[in-house]
C-alpha cells in the first residue's frame, strides 16, 4: 500500500476540523479559557483586560479551551519589573508545559539577549533584539505560527523568526492550547487580544476511543478493550488493540497513565498486515528501576527514568522515520537508535495490555509520512 493509499485509508478517521472564521477576540468573556492550578482571584477579566493577580494557590495557567496548530494572534502586554511570566505556545493539557513552546514576558531589567528574557522561546532562543518597552508601559506583540515557522514581532520590531526544525524543536508540541502563566506576582495585564485561526497543515489523525472502537481490532489475549469519553482501556491480562492505519514512517502522540508503576504494556509500531510479529515497542511500565521503562524501545534502547511519572497524564512522543527512532515524554527525548529499529513495511499501530490493572490512552493521533 502506497503512502497516499494510507492517507486515502486514514480519511475515514476524525481529523482535526477545519480552522474557524476570524478573527476572534479571546478577551471578551471567560468562556474562550480553561484555568488550571492558582485560585479564583488569579486572573481577572475586567472590561477586556486580563489581569494576573497575587493569589493563593500559585503557580496557575490560563489556557484557552480550543488547541490550535497554526494561527495569527495579536495582543498588547503590560509588565512590571521582576516578574515571570509568558505566553504559552502549543501548550499540552497536562500541565507539562516544557512539551510546547513558551514566549516570554518577564520584566527583569537586568536579562538582556538571553533564553529567559522577554521576547525569547524560553529555554530555547533568545530575542534577536531587545524591544520590550519600560515596565509599567504597554508593549504591542505579533505571534505568527505556520509551522514550522514562528515570527514574533514586539513593538514593531521582529524578536524571533525561526524554523522550528531547522532550529531543532521539530518535536515540540504541533497543537495545543495558549496560555498565561501565573507566577504570583501580580504583574502582568493584556488587552486587545485578537486570534485569527490559519489551515492546519500537519493533516494528523485522531484515532479514535470511543465505544465502538472504531478502527481498532482486537488481537488475541484475555485483556478487555474500551472506549468511553475519548479514552481507550485496556485492563486485566494479555492482549492487543491494532488499529487499521497502515504506515511506515510517522509521528505518533498520546497521552498516556496507569493504574500502578508495575502495570505493563506498550505502543507497538509496523505490526504486519499478517499479523506474523508484533513490529517494534514502545514500553509502558512505570518503574524507575526496570531495566526498560516506559519510553523505552523495547530490547533496542533504554529510556531516561527520571522522566516517569507514575499514575499521572504523561505525554509520549514515537518519531520514527526508517531505522532512526526517537520517543519523548512530556517534550523531554527519552530514548533514540538511529540504526537497530528493523525496518518492516507496511506496518500498524498497535496497544499492548500486558499485566493485571489497566492501562489508559487518550488523544493520539497518528501522522503518517513520505519514506525517506
Amino acid at each position: 500500500m502506497t503512502w497516499h493509499a494510507v492517507i486515502s485509508a486514514l480519511s475515514i478517521l476524525s481529523a482535526f476540523g477545519a480552522a474557524a472564521d476570524g478573527p476572534v477576540n479571546l478577551l471578551d468573556s471567560l468562556e474562550h479559557w480553561t484555568q488550571s492550578g492558582g485560585s479564583e482571584g488569579s486572573f481577572v477579566l475586567d472590561a477586556g483586560t486580563l489581569n494576573l493577580k497575587k493569589a493563593d494557590g500559585v503557580p496557575g495557567e490560563l489556557l484557552t479551551t480550543a488547541d490550535y496548530e497554526n494561527f495569527d494572534l495579536s495582543f498588547e502586554f503590560n509588565v512590571a519589573s521582576w516578574t515571570d511570566t509568558g505566553l504559552y505556545l502549543h501548550a499540552p493539557r497536562n500541565r507539562q508545559y516544557r512539551a510546547g513552546l513558551e514566549l516570554e514576558l518577564s520584566g527583569h531589567p537586568k536579562e538582556h539577549d538571553t533564553p529567559y528574557t522577554t521576547g525569547a522561546l524560553f529555554r530555547h532562543m533568545a530575542p534577536l533584539v531587545s524591544a520590550r518597552n519600560k515596565p509599567g508601559e504597554w508593549n504591542t506583540c505579533q505571534v505568527r505560527m505556520d509551522w514550522p515557522r514562528v515570527q514574533v514581532t514586539m513593538n514593531g520590531q521582529t524578536v524571533q523568526d525561526v524554523d522550528l526544525d531547522a532550529a531543532g524543536l521539530g518535536h515540540t508540541l504541533r497543537r495545543g492550547a495558549l496560555g498565561f502563566q501565573n507566577s504570583g506576582q501580580d504583574a502582568l495585564q493584556v488587552r486587545n487580544m485578537m486570534l485569527t485561526p490559519l489551515p492546519d497543515s500537519e493533516h494528523g489523525m485522531v484515532l479514535a476511543a470511543d465505544e465502538a472502537l472504531t478502527g481498532w481490532t482486537m488481537a488475541g489475549g484475555e485483556a478487555t478493550w474500551v472506549g468511553a469519553q475519548g479514552i481507550l482501556r485496556g485492563a486485566d491480562g494479555n492482549g492487543h488493540l491494532v488499529h487499521e492505519a497502515v504506515c511506515t514512517d510517522f509521528d505518533f502522540r498520546c497521552y498516556l497513565r496507569t493504574s500502578a508503576p508495575t502495570t505493563n504494556g506498550g505502543i507497538h509500531f509496523r505490526w504486519p498486515e499478517d499479523n506474523s510479529h508484533s513490529g517494534q515497542e514502545v514500553q509502558i511500565y512505570d518503574v524507575p528501576a526496570a531495566v526498560m521503562p516506559t519510553g523505552s524501545i523495547y530490547g533496542i534502547a533504554r529510556c531516561d527514568d527520571a522522566l516517569l511519572r507514575p499514575g499521572e497524564w504523561m505525554l509520549v512522543q514515537i518519531i520514527a522515520r526508517g531505522s532512526h527512532v526517537t520517543t519523548y515524554i512530556d517534550g523531554r527525548k527519552a530514548a533514540e537508535s538511529f540504526y537497530n529499529v528493523t525496518v518492516r513495511n507496511p506496518g500498524r499501530m498497535a496497544l499492548q495490555m500486558h499485566s493485571a490493572g489497566w492501562i489508559e490512552f487518550k488523544d493520539l493521533v497518528l501522522v503518517p509520512k513520505e519514506p525517506q
